[in-house]
């Protein structure tokens, strides 16, 4: 439903003059490890790692990196068509940290969900477009992709490119928003499919069920019109020789709103307490706390 590609990078690092400082430092140095350090030297460094000092400057750099430019950063991290990286990629530092961090990290793996995270905004939906993946053999699923105006970036400052809707599809149906205002703002989009579990709990009674989408009653977790407090990842959907495809997923491995939080009636629908700031908080309000949360991650 949603494949961005995404040209390589001409330059690895991918440095600039106008990038802060802390932003520069952290692609010197993790380029530095990526290239020259071994993959045993590296799983040990990371294994010995505890909730001290050096983990915890590790989370500030890469959030830093990652909120500058989540595009770059990804392309960086995933590609090397230059053949820099001898025995492991920056992304393989990323994910061996995080997985640490989910260890030691002493608040309930809230520090490492927004550490995945590539994004993390404030959205309006403006439609979604349901396909059918006929590829599993047995199952059908629905696949859906997401159209949404950025009210506000709370991480990642830069967006890949909007891809066009293939509206010719035998079997896509799209779901537009009643709306004629014009929400001024970046665009993004991103895909999940119905049939994933949303909550890890079993049922919900305030939706029916624990899926994100039932094609039998009709219901959906994401609507037009509406909206979201999302988490989105990069998942990468393989190279050649021009660029990088990949898709923006929902994250998160606290798990029970998929990464996608409704915003209902001005409150942000949490009632599960994920972060840990309290349940029925308007929108101003989790955006407060969530930025707390990320002031204590990038001042360690």
């Amino acid at each position: 439903m949603l494949r961005y590609k995404l040209p390589y990078l001409t330059s690895y690092p991918p440095l600039n003059s106008g990038m802060p400082f802390d932003v520069m430092v952290g692609y010197i140095y993790g380029d530095s490890l990526a290239r020259y350090a071994g993959l045993k030297a590296t799983d040990n460094a990371i294994a010995n790692m505890y909730y001290a000092d050096t983990i915890r400057e590790l989370a500030k750099y890469m959030y830093e990196l990652d909120d500058y430019n989540p595009v770059n950063f990804y392309l960086w991290g995933r590609t090397d068509p230059l053949r820099r990286f001898k025995w492991i990629s920056p992304m393989y530092v990323r994910i061996q940290s995080c997985e640490r961090m989910e260890t030691v990290f002493p608040d309930s793996l809230r520090t490492a969900d927004i550490s995945w995270a590539d994004y993390i905004a404030d959205v309006h939906v403006n439609y979604t477009i349901e396909g059918v993946d006929f590829g599993s053999p047995g199952l059908r699923l629905h696949p859906v992709k997401v159209d949404c105006t950025v009210l506000d970036p709370i991480k990642g400052q830069v967006f890949p490119p909007p891809i066009p809707d293939n509206i010719y599809s035998a079997h896509e149906v799209k779901h537009q928003g009643s709306s004629t205002v014009s929400i001024p703002g970046d665009t993004i989009q991103f895909e999940y499919t119905m049939e994933w579990d949303r909550t890890n709990h079993g049922e919900d009674a305030l939706f029916g069920d624990s899926t994100l989408g039932n094609i039998k009653t009709g219901a959906r977790w994401i609507q037009p019109d509406s909206e979201y407090i999302v988490f989105l990842s990069f998942v990468g959907l393989g190279q050649d020789h021009s660029g990088a495809y990949c898709s923006l997923y929902p994250e998160s491995i606290i798990g029970t709103n998929s990464g996608m939080y409704p915003v209902r009636d001005g409150k942000v629908y949490d009632i599960r307490n994920d972060f840990g700031f309290g349940t029925g908080l308007t929108v101003a309000q989790f955006k407060s706390a969530l930025r707390a949360k990320i002031y204590s991650i990038t001042h360690p």
